[in-house]
């Protein structure tokens, strides 16, 4: 007959085989799962390279141009020089508003107030 030794032996190598079968099919679950991540990883940066050369191509100065001078009001004379941002040269500057040197009395008083509460 068979030794209690041969039994455990036999049970242990079922249990030991039980378990790596089980770690070999989680481990090709686990790499179906990457591949299908990295596959969709793959099509998003096809996606986003297509969509970049788009915008480049639609954001060509030339194309840009022609549709300003196409559907904005601009006097003829503009529209006949070749270049654009020459043509509105004569555009007056933007107003910048000029900071102050010194703040305002009415916020160096109320950071006085602030410290004086803080020193209490």
């Amino acid at each position: 007959m068979i030794k209690i030794s041969g039994l455990v032996f036999i049970g242990f190598s079922i249990l030991v085989g039980t378990l790596l079968f089980e770690t070999s099919q989680s481990v090709q679950r686990v790499e179906g799962d990457l591949n299908l991540v990295e596959s969709k990883i793959s099509a998003e940066e096809n996606s986003l390279n297509v969509l970049t050369v788009e915008w480049d191509y639609l954001n060509r100065p030339e194309r840009l141009e022609k549709l300003t001078i196409e559907n904005l009001d601009i006097d003829q004379k503009a529209s006949e020089k070749s270049n654009f941002i020459d043509a509105n040269a004569d555009m007056p500057e933007l107003d910048v508003p000029i900071k102050p040197s010194v703040k305002p009395s009415i916020v160096l008083q109320r950071v006085s107030i602030e410290q004086d509460k803080g020193d209490n």
